[in-house]
């Protein structure tokens, strides 16, 4: 079966592929050339040819790091020439291996997710046998991109499509022969937009009861979808999007929101709980106003959990309107619910605006893993290698006593780097709440405000090693946090994509 490759985002998203050092192992059952067969090739004296593409099979291992190429043997072959290239840039592809197999397959080969990939094969002569190379290669184009539903037009109104061309149900026909034809194992529907395109979002884009992913089909060329006044997307299952560029500064709304009229059954204590993920991935966000997620009410006694919820690899760029002076750019807040997995990581946030939200990250009062009908063992936190900058400045980063106050949660917060971000010397303070929790794993994190390093008065609720070097960005007022400093380089802090 195919991996649901959105959900795959090995343990809480951390994405470093560990398969640099893999040993790669060549193998064949009857190659004709292995010196410890026992049987000979008739093939002699013979021009060679290479693989068939359909004799090449590609497969990935359970944890989607790598993959195990495979193909068909060609008698009395000498070995073959294996070059694989990363080809999501067409115009500048990347060379991942190359090597010269004495076998017929290569495995443990290092495997990213949405990936387009052009393997060359040839076959190589056999001097002892007479045979000479072949003449030609086989490529054989294969992709780890999740098979697309549909791809949605350039210059498409979002909400107008999805109108007209309603998603499947889980149950029906269409949707049950698509996963057959394709082996998926889950019930998540990819929408592609076009490499490039440019897209708008005039209203709420209401994604009820449906598992949906949307991205762009380029992970180097990402569509653009630019937010009207009403623009604002609605869920109450498993979501994500990937590779998308959003303009957000004409919305009045959040930009993602649970639904208010939820399509799912509550649990006994009143919670709509996503079970599966929330991602999102490789996304730049403009001119933020508002809640960049937000819960919508319910009612008085009904609320959202999100089991997961993971940001990795984004850009936000906040421009915080004046009614966010009470709120928060991840706002649970008020009958809303919480989060019972956060992680925030290798993303940038800052804010151009003079207005400031009042928390970045804001639950409703004694929410926690406890709550549940079904009680979760622990919350988590995880905020690793960020960048954050003019983020809710003079005020408070967090507000979540259930989360903090419990005994329950588990925090990683490391490789950060926070500069003019809350309440001097309180961000440390504000995430974990006090120290009754089971794991506080705080390490390498910067707290600089208005020049200064703040970093003795976080110290008592950060007990790991402190960074105190200014970070030293490039042009912060322009959005280019390169950094300087030689302790963040030495230990290659805050967002990766600033380290260079």
């Amino acid at each position: 079966m195919k991996k649901l490759q959105f959900l795959a985002w090995p343990k809480l998203c951390t994405a470093a592929l560990l398969g640099a050092g893999a040993l790669f192992m060549a193998s064949c059952a009857q190659d004709g050339y292995d010196d410890k067969e026992s049987w000979e090739t008739s093939v002699k004296n013979t021009q060679m040819v290479s693989p068939s593409t359909d004799g090449i099979k590609v497969s990935s291992s359970a944890d989607g790091l790598t993959m195990n190429i495979v193909w068909t043997v060609v008698p009395g072959a000498g070995g073959y020439q294996f070059d694989l290239y990363n080809v999501n840039d067409t115009d500048n592809p990347v060379l991942v291996m190359s090597r010269k197999v004495d076998g017929c397959s290569v495995e443990g080969v290092p495997r990213e997710e949405d990936t387009n990939y052009r393997l060359e094969l040839k076959t190589l002569g056999n001097s002892s046998l007479g045979n000479t190379d072949a003449t030609s290669t086989t490529v054989k184009a294969f992709t780890t991109f999740t098979p697309t539903y549909k791809t949605i037009p350039n210059g498409t109104e979002l909400v107008a499509w999805f109108a007209e061309n309603p998603i499947p149900d889980s149950n029906s026909d269409t949707w049950k022969e698509f996963r057959t034809v394709n082996e998926l194992d889950a019930d998540t529907i990819y929408y592609d937009l076009e490499a490039g395109g440019a897209y708008t979002l005039d209203g709420l884009l209401d994604f009820k009861g449906h598992k949906v992913v949307l991205r762009s089909n380029s992970k180097t060329n990402q569509a653009t979808v630019t937010y009207g006044a009403e623009g604002e997307i609605s869920i109450d299952q498993c979501f994500g999007l990937k590779y998308l560029v959003f303009n957000c500064g004409n919305t009045s709304k959040d930009i993602i929101t649970t639904s208010a009229t939820p399509t799912t059954t509550a649990d006994s204590k009143g919670f709509y709980i996503i079970e599966d993920p929330v991602g999102v991935q490789n996304c730049t966000f403009n001119d933020v106003p508002n809640s960049l997620i937000g819960g919508a009410k319910i009612s008085d006694t009904n609320r959202f959990c999100i089991k997961t919820f993971l940001l990795n690899n984004c850009v936000v760029k906040l421009k915080t309107s004046d009614k966010m002076s009470s709120t928060a750019i991840i706002n649970m807040y008020k009958n809303r619910g919480f989060i019972n997995s956060l992680t925030v990581q290798n993303s940038t946030f800052y804010n151009t605006s003079e207005f400031q939200a009042k928390y970045f990250i804001q639950y409703e009062n004694n929410m926690n893993c406890n709550q549940l009908e079904n009680k979760l063992s622990n919350s988590y936190v995880t905020i690793s290698n960020n960048t954050f900058y003019n983020v809710v400045k003079g005020n408070q980063f967090a507000n979540w006593s259930g989360i903090g106050n419990k005994g329950v949660t588990i925090y990683n917060v490391k490789s950060n780097i926070f500069v003019d971000c809350s309440i001097e010397g309180q961000i440390a303070r504000r995430i974990i709440v006090n120290k009754n929790n089971p794991e506080m794993n705080f390490a390498y994190n910067t707290y600089y405000l208005d020049g200064t390093d703040t970093s003795e008065k976080e110290a008592s609720y950060d007990t790991g090693i402190i960074l105190k070097s200014n970070p030293g960005f490039k042009n912060a007022a322009a959005g280019d946090f390169t950094i300087s400093g030689d302790d963040q380089l030495a230990n290659q802090t805050g967002d990766p994509r600033w380290i260079k």
